[in-house]
């Protein structure tokens, strides 16, 4: 994905098998919100195994996560150098790993869950210049 990113109005998104690769300066994550709901599960081969959102290292755009959102992630969002937000009532549980090295916000009564446990969850992928966030 080359330009914005985004789920809204109430819809309801389930995949397994699914990776969202965020490439380039101007890709961005920009709204998971307005009562989307759903289960999304990361595919465990490829480039980015178990990892279900990818955002090039480039690409300092934020993400959010808005609005009522509720749902179940299974794999890692992988974010290094953009500023995640989950607010207003969004409320994610996650069997993976959130990787930023920038700010994280939780506004609004926002909140994620990690169920990540590197003994029966997802394998993290880590390359050399990531580190793991749990």
């Amino acid at each position: 994905i080359t330009g914005n990113l985004n789920f809204g109005g109430g819809i309801t998104v389930n995949g397994t098998g699914v990776q969202f690769y965020l490439m380039g300066p101007s890709a961005q994550l920009n709204s998971f919100g307005n009562g989307v709901t759903g289960t999304l599960t990361a595919p465990t081969i490829g480039p980015y195994p178990n990892t279900l959102f990818y955002q090039s290292t480039n690409d300092t755009k934020p993400a959010a996560f808005n609005g009522g959102t509720s749902g179940g992630f299974t794999g890692n969002i992988y974010m290094p150098n953009s500023n995640v937000t989950f607010n207003n009532s969004t409320n994610i549980t996650l069997d993976g790993y959130l990787d930023t090295n920038q700010t994280l916000v939780f506004a609004g009564s926002g909140t994620l869950t990690d169920t990540y446990n590197p003994s029966a969850s997802v394998a993290a992928y880590s390359p050399n210049e990531i580190g793991i966030v749990q």
